[in-house]
């Protein structure tokens, strides 16, 4: 889902679990997209014509080298003329990148999550999000020979229904909306206006151990501002804050049942290559 407000020279919107907060001045629009604990400088001009612009399918250039510093940490930005870096970035993380993939609907070998990569790869032309994809498709597939299957699995599910009481937030009108999500010493917030509840079952499956399935029977609109500071672990410390499935139930008067099962599509990896090809 798209979701968004337009705030002078300013866009705020939301694309699934990306956030965008970017500025517009005359031909560049500039600024950032969070995922996460993640940020990616944006920057965009405005091109000539796009009538008989044809797509790029692969980059132009593009470094691979394993890091090896022991770091957590991994970055992904990109540098102007849109070259994408990414910086102690996991395999795993590369291919869920690439295929927009979350836990519960990746399944590959263990080894990816501990492989680290330093990428620098530069495109023959500005590429938007979809098309960097693809770019990202075929670098995984030409360095690392990276073969993936999509098969459907049954899987759990939680279900966002409404809490015994009602709901605690009131219905507003449709329109644009937003939706900002932060992480500051152990406290979580989420706040967005105007958003569905099909959203926000979106939002939470990107958060959670397993898909969330929105069965509100809710199709309006809300103002949702939720705040949390824990994980629901039976060690997670109970002075620390309620965890998001409390909040949920606190503060919007929603719950989520676990119990069910779903089909759900999961991206498989048949084949890749531990070594990427040389640069």
């Amino acid at each position: 889902d798209l979701t968004g407000t337009v705030d002078g020279d300013r866009l705020l919107f939301h694309v699934g679990e990306f956030a965008f907060d970017l500025h517009v001045a005359g031909d560049e629009i500039k600024g950032e997209m969070k995922a996460g604990s993640q940020t990616m400088e944006v920057s965009l001009k405005r091109a000539e014509s796009l009538k008989n612009r044809v797509a790029p399918t692969a980059f132009e250039v593009a470094s691979i080298k394993p890091n090896v510093s022991g770091s957590r940490s991994s970055s992904t930005h990109s540098a102007p003329g849109g070259e994408i870096i990414m910086e102690n970035m996991p395999l795993k993380q590369v291919v869920m990148m690439a295929y927009d993939l979350r836990d519960f609907s990746y399944s590959g070998p263990d080894w990816m999550e501990g492989a680290r990569f330093d990428i620098v790869a530069k495109p023959p032309s500005p590429v938007n999000r979809d098309e960097m994809k693809v770019l990202i498709r075929s670098l995984l597939a030409e360095r690392f020979k990276l073969v993936i299957r999509r098969e459907t699995k049954v899987l759990p599910v939680y279900e966002l229904m409404v809490a015994k009481g009602g709901l605690k937030i009131k219905e507003v009108p449709p329109g644009p909306s937003s939706m900002n999500s932060n992480t500051n010493s152990g406290k979580s917030t989420l706040t967005a206006p105007k958003m569905t509840m099909a959203s926000l079952a979106d939002w939470l499956s990107g958060r959670l151990d397993r898909p969330v399935v929105d069965k509100t029977e809710t199709s309006g609109a809300f103002d949702v501002k939720l705040e949390w500071s824990r994980d629901d672990s039976p060690s997670a410390d109970p002075d620390a804050g309620p965890s998001i499935f409390t909040a949920l139930q606190e503060q919007l008067g929603l719950r989520l049942v676990a119990g069910q099962k779903a089909p759900v599509e999961v991206v498989v990896v048949d084949h890749v290559e531990k070594a990427p090809t040389e640069n």
